[in-house]
């Protein structure tokens, strides 16, 4: 329950009581007891398994969530990542990051909006997830009032092994460390939707994190990066394909069709199914991800809380 981690109590102040804020080291706040809400253990297996089993009906629409759960139950990210759900249902829940970062999922609206009220003593400045469960969230956090917010909406795409053709270019490899600059600064060119923290020493982090667990593809010519492309969140579920990138002389010329399709081959060899998000008015790229095979799933959006 919510209170296992952040107590209730009273404490006196100049002759008064009131609720006392404790604090919670994963997200790096105070928060005050939130009623009708817990906030799920690693400690209880079979509540992660409940709610593993409710999102893996829609796997591609809650990959970042399922693989997530996954670390936690593996008692991973437990320094930095908070899970809570409805105190009497788990037909709503939230992912919560430090920096005020909310990954919802949910099958009823209702529950949504009830969850996010519930959770306003936590900061929320980014949601993302569905656009109708980031809406309800978003609206029960706010209780209907206006809220100055920015929207980015995404296209998530899902391929299978069934659905692949024989793509194949021999210059692809994994990334090395000394691959780190040129892969930053594709990075900075890219327009990516960033869930978290998007200073140029995260990215760099992040980048240098993917070459390390072998998540980042490459091609060069020589010593200048033609194409890229990194795994994000992986789990028995399927993972999510990001970060692609082909420099500006180099496209039209096939690179990325071939590169990414020998990366998504020798994936789906180990894996049921990959996803990856696309701007809906980036046609090149959507034309790219249809003729590999990818089939459009959902529309998801990020909020970004206004000043």
């Amino acid at each position: 329950m919510v209170g296992a981690c952040l107590a209730s109590g009273r404490e006196r102040v100049k002759g008064k009581h009131r609720p006392k804020a404790l604090w919670a080291p994963a997200l790096g706040v105070y928060c005050w007891r939130m009623e009708g809400v817990r906030q799920i253990s690693p400690d209880e297996p079979e509540v992660l398994a409940a709610i593993q089993s409710v999102l893996a009906r829609e796997p591609a629409r809650h990959l970042f969530l399922l693989a997530a759960l996954e670390e936690l139950r593996a008692g991973r990210l437990t320094d930095r990542l908070c899970l809570y759900a409805a105190a009497d249902s788990l037909e709503a829940a939230a992912l919560v990051a430090p920096r005020g970062v909310w990954i919802p999922a949910a099958t009823d609206l209702g529950r949504a909006r009830a969850l996010g009220a519930a959770m306003q003593s936590l900061p929320l400045r980014k949601a993302f997830g569905d656009r109708a469960v980031v809406d309800a969230i978003w609206q029960g956090y706010h209780q209907g009032r206006p809220a100055p917010r920015t929207t980015r909406l995404q296209r998530l795409l899902e391929i299978t092994a069934d659905d692949m053709g024989p793509w194949v270019t021999p210059e692809l490899r994994l990334a090395v460390e000394a691959d780190l600059e040129p892969l930053v600064a594709a990075e900075t060119r890219l327009d990516l939707v960033a869930v978290g923290e998007d200073s140029l020493d995260a990215r760099r982090q992040r980048c240098l994190a993917r070459i390390r667990a072998g998540r980042t593809y490459v091609v060069f010519d020589a010593d200048r990066l033609v194409f890229k492309a990194g795994i994000g969140s992986r789990c028995r579920y399927g993972a999510q394909v990001e970060g692609v990138y082909t420099a500006p002389a180099e496209r039209g010329k096939g690179i990325a069709t071939r590169a990414l399709g020998q990366i998504c081959r020798n994936l789906l060899s180990a894996l049921p199914r990959l996803t990856l998000l696309a701007d809906p008015d980036n046609y090149a790229a959507l034309g790219l991800y249809r003729k590999l095979g990818f089939g459009e799933r959902a529309e998801l959006q990020l909020v970004v809380a206004g000043e």
